[in-house]
């Protein structure tokens, strides 16, 4: 059941919207005190509760604003000697899900951690690695963070239309969050083929033309819009790059939940 603090504050946002658009100019003194205090507790349950936690998209292609709208999803995944790259790809109260490559997080122990991109870093657990697809994904308790932090991240924005639209020539970007978490890169790219079998992977994968270096895998492919529609897998020195996409990672982020997991994360 949604906290009573959570309805009433999403009470107020509805009749605070439904308000004349010439209300919003009225006199001060006369409109009295519209919306209550509340506390980053209660922004950030609201945020989950109302489905607010993805990143923002625009309404036309821009790679600049659309990359400083979607840096807040990337992190570094450190596994030993070895690192690599993530998304976030849910939030709840409970717990942050990070989405990666299945051949970075065979690395992952005890001793492993994930890398936010406001500089926090934090140990997390597998809850599924895919059998099939180079995809798998991590947990990270948002007990020992504070709100403060909680509100300064957010997961990335999936919609299965945004994938339907990708066609050859479409332009993409991705991040690189791991070789420097205090300098993150941009890299872009054009789609070549959506869904091209690739017998490296055995499936049908996103091939594009972009290039990418080492500690990249995991990391989100983006349109210009700000979607995420695949995770990077690899790249060869001529520029050409391969990624899991959305669909496929849709599928296997619900095959690693329970029915009822999946469900929560869904409203």
């Amino acid at each position: 059941m949604i906290k009573k603090s959570i309805s009433l504050l999403a009470v107020i946002l509805i009749a605070a919207l439904a308000v004349p658009e010439m209300a919003v100019y009225a006199d001060e003194q006369k409109m009295g005190r519209l919306i209550q205090a509340t506390t980053l507790e209660e922004d950030y349950q609201a945020l989950v509760h109302l489905n607010l936690t993805d990143t923002p998209v625009l309404a036309e292609e821009n790679i600049d604003k659309a990359y400083a709208n979607v840096l807040c999803s990337a992190v570094r995944i450190q596994c030993g000697g070895h690192y690599g790259s993530g998304s976030i790809y849910v939030m709840t109260e409970e717990e942050i899900i990070v989405v990666s490559n299945k051949h970075v997080l065979q690395y992952f122990n005890d001793e492993s951690y994930v890398t936010f991109w406001n500089g926090r870093s934090e140990s997390g657990r597998i809850v599924g690695i895919s059998e099939e697809a180079d995809v798998g994904f991590i947990s990270i308790s948002t007990s020992d963070f504070t709100y403060e932090e909680l509100l300064q991240l957010k997961s990335v924005r999936k919609q299965q239309d945004a994938f339907g639209n990708v066609k050859e020539n479409t332009c993409f970007f991705m991040i690189d969050a791991a070789s420097d978490s205090f300098a993150p890169a941009l890299y872009t790219g054009s789609i070549i083929d959506k869904n091209r079998f690739l017998s490296e992977y055995g499936m049908e994968m996103i091939y594009g033309n972009a290039p990418a270096v080492p500690g990249m895998s995991g990391t989100g492919l983006f349109d210009c819009y700000g979607n995420y529609i695949g995770i990077l897998s690899g790249g060869t020195e001529h520029n050409e790059i391969a990624g899991v996409p959305l669909p496929v990672i849709e599928e296997e982020y619900h095959k690693s939940n329970t029915p009822q997991q999946a469900t929560k994360h869904q409203n």
